[in-house]
């Protein structure tokens, strides 16, 4: 059942995923394989017509190379200013402020116990409910 359901799921964002092509070389081989290999019927019908939604999607170039999904580019509408605006690990520009850290401990509220009846309880995993 998980493995129909994860087909499911891939068939209904195709269209957005994946986008690299190393991904999706990875994809079109694995469901080649359950296209092949799987006993049950169900499985290899929904694969095959995934393999298509693949093979669709790598026709049409929907798939980049990784190069090029990590180019980092400005957008042209930015305003512009006299600062540089190349992204580089060392321009200052882009270097935070602050540190990243926090040097003072945060400090919390302290719970108060009380019998009140509109008391606000909290339970273990965070979430709070009312008495």
């Amino acid at each position: 059942m998980r493995m129909k359901n994860t087909i499911m799921i891939l068939r209904e964002i195709a269209s957005c995923y994946p986008s690299l092509s190393v991904v999706g070389s990875r994809l079109m081989d694995s469901f080649r394989a359950i296209a092949a290999n799987e006993q049950r019927d169900d499985l290899k019908l929904l694969a095959n017509a995934y393999l298509g939604v693949l093979k669709k999607s790598q026709d049409s170039n929907a798939w980049m190379p990784v190069a090029q999904f990590h180019i980092h580019r400005i957008p042209t509408d930015a305003p512009t200013d006299n600062k540089d605006k190349t992204a580089t690990p060392g321009n200052a520009a882009h270097r935070p402020s602050q540190p990243l850290s926090r040097t003072e401990p945060v400090r919390q509220e302290p719970r108060v116990e009380s019998n009140d009846s509109d008391e606000r309880r909290y339970c273990p995993n965070g979430q709070s409910m009312y008495r």
